[in-house]
Parts: structure tokens; C-alpha cells; sequence
């Protein structure tokens, strides 16, 4: 599992350096903006799908496994080795 932007920038709140890297790593992810053209120039999806489907994934929440930062960043290095 991988921590999203605003938990990692709450778990980092107190070190300066890494909650601006956190904000940083976040603001460069587009990932998503890549897929959602790939789906949507290729016609695999329509501008509705796209949209609900964000809706959807927009719902739900995701909560952090462990309780510390480092747990969060070092299980899932460890667990897909």
C-alpha cells in the first residue's frame, strides 16, 4: 500500500524538509492525467466513464496500515520483495 499525498504530509507535518518533499512528490505524480488521456484518446472510455469513475474513486478514503511514517515507507519495500 502507498501512502496518498495528504496522509504523508500529515504523518511529516513535523519535519519541514520532508512534508516539502511530500508536497513536492504529489504536485509531480501524473500518473493519473497519462491514463485517463491514454483511455480516453484511444476511445477504450468515454468522457462520462472517466468522470464517474473518478467520482467513484473520490468516495472512498484509504487509511494508513501503521501508525509512523517509516512503518508506512518501509513495509512496502519489504513486502514486495
Amino acid at each position: 500500500m502507498i501512502l496518498s499525498t495528504s496522509e504523508s504530509v500529515n504523518l511529516m507535518r513535523h519535519s519541514h524538509g520532508r512534508n516539502h518533499f511530500q508536497l513536492r512528490w504529489g504536485s509531480e505524480e501524473k500518473h493519473a492525467d497519462t491514463w485517463e488521456n491514454v483511455v480516453l484518446f484511444s476511445r477504450q472510455r468515454t468522457p462520462e466513464w472517466i468522470a464517474e469513475h473518478t467520482e467513484r474513486l473520490r468516495s472512498l478514503a484509504w487509511s494508513r496500515p501503521f501508525p509512523n511514517a517509516i512503518t508506512n515507507l518501509v513495509y512496502p519495500v519489504l513486502a514486495s520483495s
